[in-house]
């Protein structure tokens, strides 16, 4: 979606930046291929940057040639991440494409009087945004329609909805003001409050933005249609054994049974392990053609990855739900939407971790042709692939049950302990990461203070506890320890 946001010569801007940022070994001559640029305008793009990083940082961070690659020449040791993402953000924040949808994901309709004003654009600039807009939602089959002088999204409700959620965790963070988007999720009206508690702040967050959506949408959801009652069965499942939401007179039958979706989808968490069980079994006791094809594509799954030797266990059932809520997902909606709403260039893949060996082997396995029952359902696999892909490789980390244990050992910045903590937990999960008090137990040890260890234990130290360059080499060193536990 980054090249629709953004104007052309910018979004190939970010594409240069991007390669010595990510150390990816491109050449200048490749890069102007790619990009079908001349040698001066490719000169000139670099200059833009260098003007960009200047305003952003200072003169002294800036791409340099050698002749033949881009060197990010970096003094500081400003983490390249960090760079890309702030000089990302630089680009969209100028976009009007982007201030559009900002505004679309917070209001139901604008005036067009307003917007021109607001965006300081012309008439018919606007209309140009729209028009490219449009074209990449076409898809969705949502449009922003112009009527009555007023802006809005028309097209299914069930989908206006699910993209005005998808917007916003997808792209709030890009904003320059982050009280753009309202981020005060402690007042849930809609979600039991009970269960928010226990979650993280990103999931939190996620939840907020549904309370949100649904609120701005109220008067929307006598609209929400689902495409069969097979759809609408397999929903009902889901909600049977544990409703999320709270008694609220604004709420639908299928709004209720959207959200209880949505929530699951989006925050796995909310179900306890028993409620995950006693929901897999109803799906296979109850099936319908959706959840026959979801147990298909389970059990594909099963017997090739996450091979169980106990088909009665608890673990089997929680596979046998995760799968079903993945396939009922893009089932429900045609579409996985946060990912075609993703900020993506080719530089960006290389910050993730798409090259273990676990992944690739996920990646071959399921560009083969899976025999669904419904014919229809192989184009809604195709579609989504990538998706099934990188939730099948989330599933076989927890099969292999991998942590790693942590000791915090502070003794200058004793309530960086506390920070430490709660910045791990938000990046990682309780599942990956275990805090010990035992240093015989850890399988690293983070300190302020250089310490020694024994070979087989790992440990970190940070002079600067205010440096992010070394926040983000530990986040790298953690990774790295859990992709070794999983090999293991």
């Amino acid at each position: 979606m980054l090249n629709i946001l953004v104007k052309k010569n910018e979004y190939k801007q970010i594409v240069i930046a991007g390669t010595p940022l990510s150390k990816a070994k491109v050449s200048i001559t490749e890069l102007q291929e790619q990009l079908d640029i001349t040698k001066s305008t490719f000169n000139r793009y670099v200059a833009n940057i260098n003007e960009e990083l200047a305003l952003l940082y200072s003169p002294t961070l800036k791409i340099i040639s050698d002749g033949q690659h881009l060197i990010l020449e970096n003094p500081n040791k400003i983490q390249p991440p960090n760079i890309f993402i702030k000089l990302l953000k630089h680009y969209i924040n100028q976009s009007t494409g982007y201030k559009l949808l900002m505004v679309l994901s917070q209001i139901n309709e604008v005036s067009s009087e307003h917007i021109l004003e607001d965006l300081n654009v012309s008439h018919s600039y606007l209309n140009k945004v729209i028009r490219e807009l449009n074209d990449f939602f076409e898809e969705l089959s949502i449009k922003i329609v112009q009527r009555n002088k007023m802006i809005r999204f028309e097209g299914p409700e069930l989908n206006i909805i699910t993209l005005l959620i998808s917007l916003r965790i997808s792209l709030w963070h890009y904003s320059a003001d982050h009280n753009y988007i309202n981020s005060d999720y402690t007042n849930f009206r809609i979600i039991d409050a009970d269960l928010i508690t226990p979650l993280n702040n990103l999931e939190r967050m996620r939840l907020g933005h549904i309370e949100q959506v649904i609120f701005q949408r109220q008067e929307n959801l006598d609209f929400i249609r689902f495409k069969n009652e097979d759809v609408r069965l397999s929903l009902q499942l889901l909600t049977q054994y544990r409703d999320l939401t709270q008694p609220n007179e604004l709420l639908t039958e299928n709004a209720i049974l959207f959200i209880n979706y949505i929530c699951r989808m989006l925050c796995p968490q909310l179900d306890s392990p028993d409620d995950r069980v006693a929901l897999a079994k109803s799906f296979l006791q109850n099936p319908t053609e959706l959840s026959l094809d979801g147990l298909m594509l389970s059990t594909y799954i099963e017997k090739h990855i996450l091979p169980y030797e106990e088909h009665d266990s608890e673990k089997y059932y929680q596979h046998i739900y995760q799968g079903m809520i993945s396939f009922m997902s893009v089932h429900l909606l045609q579409h996985n939407f946060l990912d075609i709403l993703t900020l993506r260039t080719a530089a960006v893949h290389n910050f993730y971790i798409y090259n273990q060996p676990e992944f690739l082997k996920i990646r071959e396995l399921f560009n083969q042709t899976i025999p669904f029952k419904q014919s229809e359902n192989n184009a809604v696999f195709d579609q989504n692939r990538e998706y099934f892909i990188s939730g099948t490789y989330t599933a076989f980390r927890e099969y292999k049950e991998a942590s790693i244990k942590v000791i915090l050992d502070f003794k200058y910045r004793l309530t960086f302990d506390r920070y430490l903590k709660k910045r791990l937990r938000d990046t990682f999960s309780d599942k990956m990461i275990h805090f010990v008090k035992d240093s015989s137990e850890a399988d690293i040890i983070i300190s302020d203070s250089f310490i020694e260890v024994p070979e087989n234990q790992a440990s970190f130290v940070f002079v600067d506890t205010n440096s992010t360059f070394a926040m983000s080499e530990l986040l790298k060193l953690l990774l790295q320890l859990y992709t070794d536990r999983l090999k293991g």
